[in-house]
């Protein structure tokens, strides 16, 4: 129960706010549900999209980068994270600023079992980011042998 004390009092925060604008509301929320990601809280994560889904949270906002929470857990290897984002809609192709995909993000930092479940959810294998590599290219640049022998 600790791990959603923080989420609770953030939305606690939020829901208590009546003098700004929704736009404002939202950016928080998204803050929220950024912050749970990063640091793979699954239990928080849940937690929050159970109690915001009469907001209708949008999974797949992207940072100024482009990057989203998808992406953001492909990159830190939160496999539980990424299988929650997946089931609430996540767009599991959708690309950063300069191409990455959620796929390409986990074969190049060697998550291979992040990697195995993007697969199996229907992730684009060829889809190529603005520089032309696609996500086999990068593990096999990155020796992740385990990575290439799934995607084979």
């Amino acid at each position: 129960m600790k791990l959603l004390i923080k989420p609770f009092i953030m939305l606690t925060m939020v829901s208590c706010v009546t003098n700004k604008s929704i736009g404002t509301i939202y950016k928080v929320i998204h803050s929220v549900l950024e912050s749970l990601v990063r640091a793979g809280n699954v239990e928080g994560l849940k937690y929050t999209l159970s109690k915001m889904r009469d907001v209708k949270i949008e999974v797949n906002e992207t940072t100024a980068d482009g990057a989203t929470p998808l992406c953001m857990a492909s990159e830190r290897g939160h496999k539980e994270v990424v299988e929650v984002l997946l089931k609430e809609g996540a767009d599991i192709d959708k690309a950063q600023n300069d191409g990455r995909t959620p796929l390409f993000i986990a074969s190049q930092n060697g998550h291979k079992e992040v990697v195995e479940v993007l697969l199996k959810a229907g992730a684009d294998k060829d889809k190529a980011q603005n520089e032309e590599a696609t996500p086999l290219h990068i593990a096999s640049q990155k020796s992740s042998r385990g990575i290439i022998e799934r995607r084979s």
